[in-house]
């Protein structure tokens, strides 16, 4: 099981310099990092997110993993300065953003999980996800077939795109909203955008597919579906 963290981000040292003071804390660094992961993971699931400045994530998928998740909450946000929010919330329609604070706001890096407990929770989860298709076969049949990508050469590709669009907006991917009656243009960060094509290109290398039915809206959520159709394209079955 593997997390995406930013490559700059080092927790021991971070730990080690705020040691956190709440007693459920024992050394369980792999739920603090959990929480910084979510803000790359969950635009896996749906690429729209990018568009927004905060990652809105609800209380529910942090306490499944954590009781006390507002004390890691509260940790990253104001003692390790990891982490920001937005601070909005509304009952039944959203749950608080999150983003990571503009020092962290680079490439990731993988971290593997090494607390067991954590690593069976997570494991029960993506069952769960696993679970939620078996009625989707027709769907979830291209996934039975060996899937391979061309990872060296999507990174390559990731890395030029990168220096060519960061400090060009017109080459911004963006949106155009109507706020309240108020248009509004948003875009894809290229950080953004390069995390996410690098996560989806590494999990597909590993065949380590996530596949989701979401009962909400009723749409099949997968590593293809969400992918950049530039990068699907290195994508190809055995």
């Amino acid at each position: 099981m593997r997390l995406y963290i930013p490559e700059n981000l080092d927790i021991d040292q971070i730990v080690y310099d705020y040691p956190p003071n709440f007693k459920k804390y024992k050394h369980k660094r792999d739920k603090l990092l959990y929480v910084i992961h979510l803000i790359n993971a969950l635009t896996l699931y749906n690429k729209d997110l990018m568009y927004d400045d905060f990652v809105s994530i609800s209380a529910k998928i942090l306490q499944d993993k954590t009781s006390n998740y507002k004390e890691y909450l509260n940790y990253l946000i104001n003692v390790a300065k990891v982490i920001e929010t937005d601070n909005q919330y509304f009952v039944g329609s959203k749950s608080k953003g999150f983003r990571l604070t503009e020092k962290y706001r680079c490439e990731v890096a993988i971290h593997t999980i090494s607390e067991q407990t954590f690593y069976r929770k997570l494991k029960v989860e993506r069952n769960n996800r696993i679970a939620s298709v078996k009625h989707l076969n027709y769907l979830t049949k291209w996934f039975d077939e060996k899937l391979e990508i061309d990872i060296d050469y999507v990174n390559k590709f990731l890395s030029v795109e990168y220096v060519l669009k960061k400090d060009n907006k017109s080459l911004w991917q963006s949106k155009k909203v109507n706020n309240y009656g108020k248009v509004e243009v948003k875009y894809k960060r290229p950080i953004d955008q390069l995390n996410h094509a690098k996560i989806s290109a590494e999990k597909i290398s590993r065949q380590d597919y996530y596949l989701l039915h979401d009962d909400n809206v009723y749409r099949f959520h997968s590593n293809l579906t969400n992918m950049r159709s530039v990068i699907r394209n290195a994508v190809t079955k055995n």
